[in-house]
């Protein structure tokens, strides 16, 4: 099933849950863990960014933590203004077997 977590939200947190609750007609926790899925996801991938851009991961590896595909992550390096890095080292721990 999962855990149970308790937290206190702020009013218009809450307020807001609420509106989206009734909007698309779900109740409260389905919208708080949908909600919540999705912002970790974008904490990951944010942290996987900024560990590429610290030269801590390969560009392979960014893509497997971001859940994206390396056009993708290529894409939005260019929108972020990262330049490309990409060394012999980086090459081999993302193809071993070439």
């Amino acid at each position: 099933m999962g855990s149970t977590l308790t937290t206190r939200l702020p009013d218009d947190l809450a307020a807001e849950i609420e509106r989206i609750s009734e909007e698309e007609q779900l109740d409260k926790s389905a919208v708080a863990r949908r909600l919540l899925d999705r912002a970790v996801r974008e904490h990951r991938r944010e942290q996987a960014f900024e560990r590429y851009e610290r030269g801590e991961i390969s560009l392979g590896t960014l893509a497997e933590q971001a859940d994206l595909s390396l056009r993708q992550v290529l894409a939005e390096l260019r929108e972020r203004g990262v330049h490309f890095q990409y060394s012999k080292e980086s090459l081999r721990e993302d193809f071993p077997d070439a």
